[in-house]
C-alpha cells in the first residue's frame, strides 16, 4: 500500500469512525512502508553494522523433486535495507554471515505452505541471528524510531498505517490480515515493545477460506 493509498484509507477511517466517535483523537501521521526504511533509520545497539531479513522455508526440494526438512541453511534474503553496506563486506565476513542461520523465526507465514522469518546482523564483524522476540527487543533497545516501530509491528503480523507519539510510546492504527479476515486495531506500543489493543476499528470478512 503506497502513501496515497494510506491517506485515502485514513480519510475513510476517520469519516467512518468520527460518525460515532466525534470526541476521539486518532493517530494521523503516516508510518512509512517497511521497505522504505534504510539501515540508518533503525536504532540498533552500538556496534551493529549490517541487518537483513530472511525467509526460511520449512521444506526444501532436492534434485529428485522430493521435499526434505530444511535445517535453516536454505534461506532467501527478503530485505537488506542498504545494499551498499553488503557490497563492502569482505568474503570472509560474507561467508560467516551466510553460514549463520536458524530454522526458527520471529514470525511465520507463507500459507498454504510454511516458512519462518528471522533476522541476521553483524556486530563488530561477528554474525548473529535473531529468531525470537526477546532477542529482537534486545537488538532494538528502546522503540524510538519509526523504523523500530514498523519492524515490531511487522513481527507481530501487523502493518502500521498511522501513528501518534506518546511519552510512553506510540498509539498506532495498524492492520492485520488472515486468510479470512482483515482487522484494523488501535494499538498502544510501549517504548519497550509491549503491545496493547485499545480498540478494534474494523473487522472485515474477506470472503475467503484457508
Amino acid at each position: 500500500m503506497n502513501r496515497t493509498s494510506r491517506i485515502l484509507v485514513f480519510i475513510t477511517l476517520v469519516f467512518c469512525i468520527n460518525a460515532c466517535n466525534s470526541d476521539k483523537d486518532y493517530p494521523s501521521e503516516v508510518i512509512p512502508e517497511f521497505t522504505e526504511f534504510n539501515f540508518k533509520d533503525f536504532s540498533f545497539i552500538e556496534g551493529v553494522t549490517y541487518f537483513e531479513e530472511r525467509l526460511v522455508p520449512m521444506d526444501i526440494e532436492n534434485s529428485e523433486g522430493e521435499y526434505n526438512l530444511n535445517d535453516g541453511s536454505s534461506f532467501r534474503v527478503t530485505y537488506e535495507f542498504d545494499t551498499e553496506i553488503k557490497s563492502t563486506l569482505s568474503e570472509t565476513i560474507l561467508f560467516n554471515l551466510n553460514s549463520t542461520y536458524s530454522l526458527k523465526g520471529v514470525f511465520g507465514g507463507c500459507l498454504p505452505w510454511s516458512c519462518a522469518y528471522n533476522y541476521a546482523y553483524l556486530k563488530d564483524e561477528i554474525a548473529y541471528i535473531v529468531d525470537n522476540n526477546t532477542d529482537l527487543i534486545s537488538l532494538i533497545g528502546e522503540v524510538d524510531t519509526l523504523a523500530d516501530l514498523q519492524l515490531l509491528l511487522r513481527t507481530n503480523r501487523y502493518s502500521g498505517l498511522f501513528y501518534k507519539k506518546r511519552n510512553d510510546g506510540y498509539e498506532v492504527i495498524a492492520s492485520k490480515s488472515s486468510c479470512t479476515h482483515t482487522i484494523k486495531h488501535l494499538l498502544h506500543v510501549s517504548l519497550f515493545g509491549d503491545f496493547t489493543v485499545l480498540e478494534t476499528i474494523e473487522n472485515k470478512d474477506r470472503g475467503t477460506v484457508c
